[in-house]
């Protein structure tokens, strides 16, 4: 079964946030949309009910923070090419994760990847990935790129 709730929280409600993502941790989580209404986000979550966090996320995988890790622009930078990634999952009707890891988006910053053929230094980037979503991925960056430095 799937719910749905919202959550509202302003935007110094520190409290408000620690207890959505304890909530999140502690739930599987399908979906998540946020909001800016107002004074604060709101969040719409769906969720399978009676079921736990994924296991990897137990497993000692440490989840990463990728704005304590790169620069305020190259966080910027990898920001579009995740929802770059999210527009081409629902696309394709796949998981992001499929398309390509946070760390190899990471990746294709930390590299200032500017083509198609430099995909091939991303770690686990093999060349099906590379035909069916590097174009797309690449000119996100580029376009973002050319955002951040004007």
């Amino acid at each position: 079964m799937q719910y749905n709730i919202f959550f509202v929280s302003l935007m110094d409600a520190g409290e408000a946030q620690e207890e959505l993502n304890s909530f999140l941790r502690s739930k599987r989580i399908l979906a998540v949309e946020k909001v800016f209404v107002n004074n604060g986000w709101s969040f719409c979550v769906e969720w399978l009910e009676g079921g736990k966090a994924p296991a990897t996320a137990k497993r000692g995988n440490p989840k990463v923070d990728y704005r304590e890790i790169l620069s305020v622009e190259d966080f910027a930078l990898f920001s579009k090419l995740r929802d770059k990634r999210k527009e081409l999952a629902q696309r394709d009707g796949v998981q992001v994760y499929t398309i390509m890891t946070n760390e190899q988006l990471a990746e294709m910053v930390r590299l200032n990847v500017e083509a198609v053929e430099e995909l091939k230094r991303v770690k686990g980037v093999g060349d099906a990935r590379i035909q069916k979503y590097g174009a797309d991925l690449v000119e996100a960056l580029m376009t973002a790129k050319r955002a951040v430095c004007h």
